[in-house]
């Protein structure tokens, strides 16, 4: 009742001249304002009433007067009381006014939000995402002069988090619709051709950067294609794009083939994708002693060799003898590709160089050879005929799409190379110098055979029906195999022992040694969610209550597990006041990083002491942890930001020194799957992206290239310079020089994880409903052994 009694007018007794009196009064209304202001006490975010702000100025007023007239001692200590009351009210004012100005960045990042919901191309959401930043300004401003780490905290999460998160989830749209807004005035204004091409190529890069999420791309890909499709259309295909793609032609090169006895033999078509290749395809080159490339003026560029070619896909990629000073042809994302789609293909049918010739996607072929290798094929109805192979195909943006590769003489059946089988190839050699690539011989190529199948004008076996699978090889005999009486569903491997570890779904920790066949439990208090490995212990995450945006940090509890892998005992549980999500640890610290509350920590533990010893606050709720070979350098990447970012942090005794983000924001398709090569050097996304995982800020988290394929699982076996990689039922090998793929195996089981030890491939795989672990041998090459 007092604490209601003295928000309102200041009462009889505090006023008149009595300066004791006063100054009390004032420090009561000074206490009053703590219970509000001060997070640990308060427990909520809310203004303080402007009428106690009002009694509180006015009694310091009235008591500051009143002290005046008393002399001496007494009035200094009165002063001295009432400068703790004015600093109490001076912190109350800042206060409200971060609550003031965070209640107005509040309704602006709801309103950014429903914007960007309801349309993210539109004017308004990209008014409201200016809004929000020159908002979310104010308030970093405003909330910087509260007193208070807890109060400040809480204004951050309850007011600048959501911000901060709304901006990151927008930012994209943001820069597509700049981008956009420049193309549409350039469009509408400018008279030069090349620079609304190099507007296209700028806003097109931003745009295909958001592919996987379909409703941003779908709102700005229809903008953008009304805004061409206002410019006229010709044969289906926007009139502009199609000069944009006439205007690349020059990159579309007429290729000529001789024998030994330096006989022209045939003739094809290749374009540009790097400083010093050619793309084409690789029954073009077969047979050939000499290749010759001819640019639209009739200028010879002559080829040094082969430098990766592929029966299967039949693709070759050709090196030159000096770099070429033509422009790379930009590689265009097929996974977006339909039936009906235009398509306009460059090429040089019968010896003239350089026709364009339009029409649209018939049907998308995924064929299968016999060792279960996969070959994508798009059907045009654009011809293709003697000296069209190795052409390009373009999709209606402009974007190189396939390889024209072979066709029929009547029913308008045409078949292009879907360029994705070449684009690790495209971006491992893009940027490499003409002196600097290696060739193969053309008398060390295949030799052409004849085919036995239907063939095309251009000697290239085409498909007689939609799609053709053939059995696959018969599988490679296991060395050992055992069956697992629990659902595996989170495990890891010893590095030296053949002993794998797993959570069984339930509060169990199980150890399946290999060589003996037998199986250990350690139950849990709590059902464990996570399992890491490392200095020779196992370090398990156990949830208390289930993940939540909303369970904040302050709220949050759970548990981690230690268990001695030598003994397999439990060494030790420890509570925590954060709800665990990812963990990893090095040699002297644990990290964990949080499951709930959206903008959160990322916590270090001693484990020695095993108390905390550090948090970091920024990271995103649900995380997952990498940890880097050397220690001390944590890398996560976020599950439920789009797009997906990925992080540094960096430590030293445990206190982080460092945090930088990728250089890259949507750049590239990125998964959860991260992974870090045995010897530090890269970080595998899988997605299929690998990045350098430098120890300079400027070179780390940068773009290396893609793999041939996306992958599931992955395993190093670096003595013998591979990597295996699983998804589905296909194992694929890799050379880890080159990142190319060297092998593919086709699998008859659903595989869950592979692991390498003792020159042997270890694979988790499930059989129907069980789970089985087998072992297979590998020869010098790391090929598995039949």
């Amino acid at each position: 009742m007092l604490f209601a009694f003295f928000i309102g007018q200041v009462p009889a007794t505090a006023k008149g001249t009595n300066a004791d009196a006063l100054v009390q009064q004032a420090e009561t209304y000074s206490e009053q304002l703590k219970r509000y202001i001060y997070f640990e006490y308060a427990k909520k975010i809310a203004a303080a009433p402007p009428q106690l702000l009002s009694n509180t100025t006015k009694t310091i007023q009235q008591a500051k007067a009143a002290a005046a007239k008393t002399k001496g001692t007494k009035r200094a200590k009165l002063l001295a009381r009432l400068k703790a009351v004015d600093t109490m009210y001076s912190r109350a004012v800042a206060y409200n006014n971060a609550v003031r100005t965070g209640t107005s960045l509040k309704d602006k990042t709801n309103r950014l939000l429903a914007s960007f919901k309801q349309n993210p191309a539109s004017d308004q959401t990209e008014a409201m995402y200016t809004a929000v930043q020159s908002e979310l300004k104010k308030f970093a401003s405003a909330y910087q002069q509260v007193y208070g780490s807890p109060t400040r905290t809480a204004l951050y999460r309850t007011y600048h988090a959501p911000a901060e998160q709304a901006i990151n989830q927008t930012k994209t749209a943001y820069v597509l619709k700049t981008e956009f807004n420049k193309l549409r005035q350039m469009i509408r204004y400018s008279k030069n051709e090349a620079t609304i091409f190099n507007q296209i190529d700028k806003f097109e890069a931003h745009l295909m950067s958001v592919k996987t999420n379909r409703s941003l791309f779908t709102a700005f890909s229809n903008s953008y294609e009304d805004v061409l499709k206002a410019q006229g259309t010709s044969q289906g295909i926007s009139t502009l794009i199609l000069k944009k793609i006439i205007a690349q032609e020059k990159s579309v090169l007429f290729l000529e083939m001789f024998n030994e006895a330096n006989e022209p033999i045939a003739q094809a078509s290749g374009f540009v994708v790097g400083k010093s290749t050619i793309l084409t395809n690789f029954h073009v080159v077969q047979g050939a002693a000499k290749i010759v490339a001819y640019d639209e003026n009739g200028n010879e560029i002559p080829i040094r060799g082969v430098v990766q070619y592929d029966e299967t896909t039949d693709l070759a990629l050709l090196a030159t003898q000096t770099d070429l000073a033509l422009p790379a042809l930009k590689i265009g994302d097929t996974s977006l590709l339909e039936k009906g789609d235009p398509i306009v293909t460059i090429s040089s049918p019968e010896g003239l160089m350089n026709t364009v010739s339009t029409g649209i996607i018939s049907n998308l072929h995924l064929m299968e050879d016999e060792a279960g290798n996969e070959v994508r094929l798009i059907q045009i109805t654009a011809p293709i005929t003697h000296g069209s192979s190795g052409g390009a195909l373009f999709n209606e943006f402009g974007h190189v799409i396939g390889v024209t590769s072979s066709g029929f003489d009547v029913g308008n059946i045409n078949f292009a190379v879907d360029i994705v089988h070449a684009a690790h190839w495209i971006s491992f050699y893009k940027e490499k110098t003409a002196a600097s690539l290696t060739v193969i011989p053309y008398r060390l190529l295949p030799a052409p055979q004849n085919e036995s199948a239907p063939s095309s004008e251009t000697g290239s076996t085409i498909p007689t029906t939609g799609t053709t699978v053939t059995p696959p090889p018969t599988m490679p005999v296991s060395t050992s195999k055992l069956y697992l009486d629990f659902q595996a569903v989170e495990t890891v491997f010893h590095p030296t022992k053949p002993i794998l570890y797993a959570l069984d779904g339930n509060k169990n920790v199980v150890e399946v040694n290999l060589e003996t066949k037998t199986a250990k439990k350690i139950s849990l208090p709590l059902a464990p969610e996570r399992l890491y490995f490392a200095n020779n212990e196992l370090y398990v995450t156990l949830p208390k209550n289930q993940h939540s945006s909303t369970w904040w940090e302050d709220q949050q509890e759970g548990a981690f597990a230690i268990i001695d892998a030598e003994t397999f005992s439990l060494k030790a549980v420890v509570d925590i006041p954060l709800d665990p999500w990812d963990i990893v640890a090095d040699d002297r610290y644990i990290y964990i990083s949080s499951g709930s509350g959206q903008w959160t920590y990322l916590k270090v533990y001693s484990r020695q002491t095993l108390l905390e010893v550090a948090r970091v606050y920024g990271i995103y709720q649900q995380s997952f942890l990498a940890m880097h070979p050397d220690g001390g350098k944590v890398y996560a990447i976020t599950t439920g930001l789009s797009p997906r970012d990925v992080e540094t942090y960096v430590f030293n005794d445990g206190k982080m020194i460092s945090h930088y983000d990728s250089p890259y924001h949507g750049d590239y398709n990125l998964n959860t799957n991260m992974a870090i090569s045995p010897d530090g050097q890269f970080l595998f996304n899988g997605s299929g992206v690998i990045f350098q995982a430098a120890a300079v800020q400027k070179f780390d988290m940068t773009y290396v290239t893609t793999l041939y394929n996306s992958y599931q699982h992955i395993a190093f076996y670096l003595p013998k310079n591979v990597f295996y990689t699983s998804k589905g039922k296909t194992i694929d090998v890799y050379d880890y020089t080159t990142f190319q793929r060297i092998k593919s195996y086709p699998w008859n089981q659903e595989l869950q994880r592979l692991y390498v030890q003792n020159d042997q491939l270890i694979t988790l795989s499930k059989e129907g409903a069980r789970y089985v672990v087998q072992t297979y041998s590998l020869n010098e090459q790391g090929m598995l052994i039949y």
